[in-house]
């Protein structure tokens, strides 16, 4: 860490002797790539989001459907289904409705046996 503070002291030095506004301009770039936090993955999987993802998973396999497939039939996105069935994902009434429609299958028959644990 210490040749990043370097560079951006040297860099800091000569942008005082140019008064040009792109002189400074890589010293925001510096700043950004070594002193920002890394970002991490917020959304974490909950138990009872993982049981409805297999669930989802489940009946879309016993159709013999790819996740691709299922997704052009429920009307959302790939990478949407795919976080729903890893359980990363909260789905709504009306996406779990569409879901269901799409596997055909009732909403029940979808979240049958899907509770949470006390």
């Amino acid at each position: 860490m210490n040749w990043a503070i370097c560079i951006i002291h040297a860099r800091l030095s000569k942008s005082y002797l140019t008064s040009s506004l792109w002189s400074t301009a890589p010293l925001f770039f510096i700043l950004t790539a070594f002193m920002s936090k890394p970002i991490r993955n917020r959304r974490t999987a909950t138990k009872l989001g993982q049981k409805l993802g297999k669930r989802v998973r489940t009946l879309r396999q016993r159709n013999g459907w790819s996740l691709e497939q299922l997704a052009e039939r429920a009307g959302m996105h790939v990478t949407y289904l795919s976080s729903v069935e890893r359980g990363y994902r909260n789905p709504t009434l009306n996406v779990m409705a569409a879901i269901a429609k799409a596997l055909e299958v009732s909403l029940g028959n979808l979240v049958k046996g899907i509770e949470e644990e006390k």
